[in-house]
């Protein structure tokens, strides 16, 4: 901050000088926020994806708090969610209209059902 520069000028220098992170800012927009509930649907997916371990510890956080994660859901709806995304993709079916946002509250209700049960 004293010196005036953005992210990207530290960002620029760090890699300048051999800090790479292993490729994490080049997924990621910002890696130390991994389970923060504010950050993007779309930087919880790549989580979920190239590190299963983080993304299942964040599920085991999910099951000791009463607090929703994002948007009203726990992590373990977003689960759901993704789990039914990529199904829906290997059908070749879409992720965006209305018949899949239908499906999936279908899918989240079953799971409320079954967990108190």
């Amino acid at each position: 901050m004293e010196w005036g520069w953005t992210e990207a000028d530290c960002l620029k220098y760090c890699y300048e000088h051999g800090y790479d992170w292993e490729g994490l800012y080049e997924m990621f927009d910002r890696v130390s926020c991994y389970c923060c509930p504010l950050q993007p649907v779309g930087e919880l997916r790549k989580l979920r994806k190239h590190f299963p371990e983080l993304w299942n510890e964040m599920l085991e956080m999910d099951k000791k708090t009463w607090r929703e994660f994002k948007m009203g859901r726990t992590l373990q709806e977003w689960e759901i969610r993704f789990q039914f995304e990529e199904e829906r993709l290997k059908e070749g079916l879409s992720i965006t209209n209305r018949d899949f946002h239908t499906k999936l509250k279908e899918r989240w209700n079953d799971a409320t059902i079954r967990t108190s049960d």
